[in-house]
């Protein structure tokens, strides 16, 4: 089906029109490529490891290599529509809209010559993919508050005996970025942890002491009175 109002002189206008700007894409990807963006950080900045340094130390070059890639990620989309909307003039199709099958007016193939859609199937397009999540993350939501809130029903997911909440409390007792002048009433560099309070490795104080070590016939399920009371 061909555009009843669209001219052999303005289907050429357009046909040129889009062939400059895909050589410009072209060129602009190509100097993207240039800039190495697939090598590591590490290795971009010449740095032996990155990761020693607080995150501030190296913010303007990540910040510049976030925007390069995604101007890259950008200008290759823009190409792709560039060459499909080429495509569709050399099949006869160029001016129908994919969505509705109707001849796009005139005036937005003048302002868009690459456009494929009218503007209302367009915008339903655009609308859809701007709330169109990820499938994985509905399970993850709920893993997530299930380990970060404690008033979710335990029982709505499956229980697990070491999780990503157990093993980030391992590691970053080892240090982090954020010193304790960062937590508000924080003193000291244990306590900035998530729930540094908690006994490692036992429920209650009593369990982290050594069977040996306890008082013969003392009660192992009190940890305040004499029962629980270990050898000076």
């Amino acid at each position: 089906m061909r555009h009843p109002q669209l001219s052999g002189d303005h289907l050429r206008r357009l046909r040129d029109r889009l062939l400059a700007e895909r050589s410009q894409l072209r060129d602009r990807v190509r100097r993207m490529d240039d800039l190495d963006l697939g090598r590591s950080m590490g290795d971009w900045l010449g740095e032996l490891s990155t990761y020693d340094n607080h995150p501030a130390d190296i913010g303007d070059e990540l910040h510049q290599r976030s925007r390069d890639l995604g101007l890259k990620i950008r200008f290759r989309r823009r190409l792709e529509e560039v060459d499909h909307a080429l495509e569709l003039m050399r099949r006869g199709e160029y001016g129908i809209c994919t969505g509705c099958g109707r001849p796009i007016p005139l005036e937005r193939l003048e302002v868009q010559p690459a456009a494929v859609r009218c503007t209302a199937c367009q915008q339903a397009v655009d609308d859809a993919g701007s709330i169109a999540r990820p499938a994985e993350e509905e399970p993850l939501a709920l893993h997530w508050r299930r380990l970060m809130d404690d008033d979710v029903d335990p029982t709505a997911a499956e229980e697990v005996g070491y999780d990503r909440e157990d093993a980030w409390q391992e590691v970053e007792r080892y240090g982090t970025s954020s010193p304790p002048a960062d937590e508000a009433g924080v003193t000291g560099y244990e306590e900035p942890f998530l729930h540094h309070e908690e006994a490692v490795g036992a429920v209650q104080a009593v369990e982290a002491v050594p069977a040996e070590e306890r008082v013969p016939g003392g009660d192992p399920d009190d940890d305040a009175g004499d029962g629980g009371a270990v050898r000076g």
